[in-house]
């Protein structure tokens, strides 16, 4: 939004002051919201109190755990005319529905043409990496681009922090 593409945030927030604060913010910043649900859940929280990435999460029944195939089928217009998609591990690790809204958002987006990004941010108090392995399996053909770190989500996903080998290994599993 601050380069000045239109931009739109597709989730789902907590119906309380700390979603207003943050539908505030995506104002703030120019992101479109009419593509977000609101709900009576709580919206989840994280904390980095030891550092390096070892968050603590409180995403268990949260709003944005809700988000599910049937919010993506009820903007399936504009993700079909969106030219890129940002997905995230940690959406798709917060429930079985939010795994299944994002591979149903990146086959939209990528079967119309658009651009899809996939950032695996792996955290293991959230998945384990049996499941994040799979998770970036089914991913990695539909998407233009993959942007895992090395080596936070490279040595639990793929076994190795050379970043060489890392983009070998995403070529490998389809990745453009």
């Amino acid at each position: 939004a601050a380069a000045g593409a239109t931009t739109a945030l597709l989730t789902v927030v907590g119906d309380d002051e700390l979603g207003e604060a943050l539908l505030d913010c995506l104002d703030t910043f120019g992101v479109e919201r009419a593509l977000i649900r609101r709900s009576e859940r709580p919206n989840g929280a994280y904390l980095d109190v030891v550092g390096d990435r070892e968050f603590i999460y409180w995403r268990t029944q949260s709003a944005a755990s809700t988000l599910g195939p049937a919010d993506i089928a009820h903007h399936v217009t504009a993700l079909r005319a969106s030219r890129s998609l940002i997905v995230s591990g940690i959406t798709a690790a917060l429930s079985p529905s939010s795994e299944d809204a994002v591979m149903v958002a990146a086959h939209t987006v990528a079967e119309a043409g658009g651009h899809v990004t996939y950032d695996p941010n792996f955290r293991g108090r959230m998945t384990t990496e049996h499941e994040a392995q799979i998770v970036l399996a089914r991913m990695a053909p539909l998407v233009s681009l993959m942007t895992p770190s090395c080596p936070g989500d490279s040595e639990p996903l793929f076994g190795t922090s050379d970043p060489d080998e890392v983009v070998q290994r995403c070529r490998a599993l389809g990745a453009h």
